[in-house]
Protein backbone atom coordinates (compact mmCIF):
# COMPACT_ATOMS: atom_id res chain seq x y z
CA UNK A 1 0.00 0.00 0.00
CA UNK A 2 0.96 3.31 -0.80
CA UNK A 3 2.09 5.98 1.94
CA UNK A 4 -0.36 8.84 0.69
CA UNK A 5 -2.14 10.99 2.69
CA UNK A 6 -5.25 11.29 0.47
CA UNK A 7 -5.68 7.09 0.18
CA UNK A 8 -5.67 7.71 4.19
CA UNK A 9 -8.32 9.94 3.86
CA UNK A 10 -10.61 7.63 1.71
CA UNK A 11 -9.59 4.68 3.75
CA UNK A 12 -10.95 6.59 7.08
CA UNK A 13 -14.10 7.73 5.41
CA UNK A 14 -15.39 4.13 4.70
CA UNK A 15 -15.83 3.23 8.02
CA UNK A 16 -18.07 6.82 8.56
CA UNK A 17 -19.58 6.33 6.00
CA UNK A 18 -20.75 2.70 6.29
CA UNK A 19 -21.81 4.13 9.91
CA UNK A 20 -24.06 6.54 7.97
CA UNK A 21 -25.68 4.07 5.88
CA UNK A 22 -26.52 1.63 8.45
CA UNK A 23 -28.26 4.32 10.67
CA UNK A 24 -29.90 6.42 8.26
CA UNK A 25 -31.05 4.16 5.60
CA UNK A 26 -31.58 0.27 7.64
CA UNK A 27 -33.78 -0.48 10.90
CA UNK A 28 -30.73 -2.32 12.45
CA UNK A 29 -29.64 0.73 14.35
CA UNK A 30 -33.29 0.59 16.24
CA UNK A 31 -33.53 -2.84 16.80
CA UNK A 32 -29.90 -3.32 18.02
CA UNK A 33 -29.14 -0.19 19.95
CA UNK A 34 -33.02 1.21 20.73
CA UNK A 35 -31.26 3.99 23.01
CA UNK A 36 -28.21 4.83 21.41
CA UNK A 37 -28.56 6.83 18.66
CA UNK A 38 -24.76 7.37 17.99
CA UNK A 39 -23.92 3.68 18.30
CA UNK A 40 -22.41 3.41 14.88
CA UNK A 41 -20.71 6.36 14.84
CA UNK A 42 -18.42 4.84 17.83
CA UNK A 43 -18.19 1.81 16.35
CA UNK A 44 -16.89 3.57 13.41
CA UNK A 45 -14.20 5.58 15.49
CA UNK A 46 -13.20 2.51 17.14
CA UNK A 47 -12.43 1.10 13.53
CA UNK A 48 -10.47 3.71 12.45
CA UNK A 49 -8.73 4.00 15.50
CA UNK A 50 -7.71 0.11 15.29
CA UNK A 51 -6.57 1.26 11.65
CA UNK A 52 -4.66 4.14 13.34
CA UNK A 53 -2.62 1.82 15.48
CA UNK A 54 -1.81 -0.96 12.46
CA UNK A 55 -0.45 1.78 10.01
CA UNK A 56 1.82 3.76 12.79
CA UNK A 57 3.60 0.74 14.21
CA UNK A 58 7.12 1.26 13.56
CA UNK A 59 8.19 -1.93 11.14
CA UNK A 60 5.83 0.16 8.91
CA UNK A 61 6.14 3.11 6.79
CA UNK A 62 2.90 4.42 6.19
CA UNK A 63 2.80 7.59 8.30
CA UNK A 64 1.09 9.67 5.97
CA UNK A 65 -1.78 7.12 5.48
CA UNK A 66 -1.78 6.87 9.06
CA UNK A 67 -2.67 10.74 9.76
CA UNK A 68 -5.01 10.91 7.09
CA UNK A 69 -7.45 8.38 8.89
CA UNK A 70 -6.42 10.60 11.35
CA UNK A 71 -7.95 13.12 10.18
CA UNK A 72 -10.82 11.80 8.62
CA UNK A 73 -11.51 10.38 12.51
CA UNK A 74 -10.89 13.88 14.26
CA UNK A 75 -13.70 15.52 11.46
CA UNK A 76 -15.93 12.93 11.80
CA UNK A 77 -16.27 13.26 15.07
CA UNK A 78 -16.30 16.98 15.20
CA UNK A 79 -19.31 16.50 12.81
CA UNK A 80 -21.00 14.05 15.36
CA UNK A 81 -21.34 16.28 18.24
CA UNK A 82 -22.03 19.54 16.29
CA UNK A 83 -25.02 17.50 14.92
CA UNK A 84 -26.21 15.45 18.09
CA UNK A 85 -25.74 18.06 20.66
CA UNK A 86 -27.90 20.98 18.87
Amino acid sequence: MKNNFFIGIALGLLAPLAAWLISDFTTLQAQLFPSKTIAFYLIALTINLIAIRYFYRKDRDLEKLAKGILFISFLAMLFMFYCYNR
